[in-house]
């Protein structure tokens, strides 16, 4: 009877993770800013699904990489435990705009999670709006 119950569900759920997705998105005239706290927002309460669809085809590896459900448990991903310290953009061409942030984050070899760590977050427009085009650690 779970078994069943659990397939009919799944539907359900797809459904309203799409119109989660669609509502928590931002416009495609979102300013950069806004579309930067809300990729941070999605990254840090893992909501995967948004983390990928404000990230660009060609950005590379973010937040989320993980196929396992539980993979940031096994040190497979980076989680953000936190986040501080929005900067203001820096345009460096025309439809670019970057910006940095204090992250502090979880499962990963890179930092560790009681130490903020400073990092650079650069957007691209495009015709959906601002986009993730590229993230690294910055500073020294």
């Amino acid at each position: 009877m779970a078994l069943i119950l659990g397939a009919a569900c799944f539907p359900l759920n797809r459904a309203l993770r799409a119109e989660a997705l669609q509502r928590d998105r931002p416009s495609a005239n979102a300013s950069a800013e806004q579309v930067v706290r809300t990729y941070l927002a999605a990254a840090k309460s893992r909501d995967c699904d948004l983390v990928s669809a404000l990230t660009s085809a060609t950005a590379g590896p973010a937040w989320c990489v993980s196929d396992e459900p539980l993979g940031w448990l096994l040190d497979e991903d980076s989680s953000i435990e936190s986040y501080a310290h929005l900067g203001p953009p820096q345009r460096y061409v025309s439809g670019k705009e970057c910006f940095t942030a204090d992250i502090t984050q979880t499962g990963s070899f890179v930092a560790e999670p009681t130490e903020p760590q400073g990092y650079e977050f650069c957007f691209i427009l495009t015709p959906e709006g601002w986009r993730l085009a590229s993230q690294d650690v910055s500073g020294p």
